[in-house]
């Protein structure tokens, strides 16, 4: 398989630490990230966030799965990586930022998916979108 990137941004009508609760609640992304279906927590830190997963994702072409190592950077960025599955390699991250001090957050996903991803999802109105 050959190499995908993509990435994206929004601005978001919520303060960082909305958003953040929001992103590093990893088990509850497949509500909101398009394409990803499962998530399995296979290790956790010492604060009970995931820190190992697997991922059952729906790319369009295929279904894939990942194993992937979680690396969390409060309140700003959360990122993975693949340690093992169907692609060749996976590497993502969700940066996070406060907009001139005015309580709106960016969100930016540069990431190796074909999915899109929307933190308004259920449950979420207001963050906007993140694609």
């Amino acid at each position: 398989m050959g190499h995908l990137i993509g990435s994206a941004s929004a601005e978001i009508e919520a303060g960082l630490d909305e958003v953040w609760a929001v992103v590093q609640d990893v088990m509850r992304a497949p509500e909101w990230q398009g394409g990803l279906d499962k998530l399995t927590a296979l290790e956790r830190g010492a604060d009970g966030r995931p820190t190992l997963v697997d991922s059952e994702s729906d790319i369009k072409i295929k279904r894939v799965n990942a194993r992937v190592r979680i690396h969390y950077e409060d309140p700003t960025r959360l990122s993975w990586v693949q340690e093992s599955g169907d692609l060749k390699s996976l590497k993502a991250v969700w940066a996070l930022g406060d907009l001139a001090g005015d309580g709106s957050g960016r969100c930016e996903s540069p990431r190796a998916s074909a999915a899109g991803a929307d933190p308004s999802g259920p449950g979420r109105p207001g963050f906007g979108a993140c694609r």
